[in-house]
C-alpha cells in the first residue's frame, strides 16, 4: 500500500493535468491499482507487484470516440 500512497502523492503534484486519484482495492482490502484521472477525461491505471514489476494502462474514451466518428465520416464520403 505504501508505494501506491507515494505514487498518489506524486500524481497529485501535477494538479494542472491530474483531476483526481483513487487506490482501487481487492475485496480483501489489498490494493489492486492506482487510478489517476486526467483533465481530458482519460485515466491512467498503474499496477505494481510485490517484486517491483509494474504495468500501466491509459484509457482515453473521448479521443477514441472522436477518432471513430471521423473514420465513419470518411467512410461515408468514400475517403480512406
Amino acid at each position: 500500500m505504501k508505494i501506491y500512497l507515494e505514487l498518489e502523492s506524486i500524481a497529485k503534484g501535477f494538479s494542472e493535468v491530474v483531476t483526481d486519484t483513487k487506490i482501487i482495492k481487492l475485496p480483501s482490502g489489498e490494493p489492486l491499482k492506482l487510478r489517476i484521472y486526467i483533465l481530458d477525461k482519460s485515466f491512467l491505471d498503474v499496477w505494481i507487484s510485490i517484486s517491483g514489476k509494474y504495468s500501466y494502462h491509459w484509457k482515453e474514451d473521448i479521443l477514441m470516440e472522436k477518432s471513430i466518428a471521423m473514420t465513419m465520416h470518411h467512410i461515408k464520403l468514400g475517403c480512406r
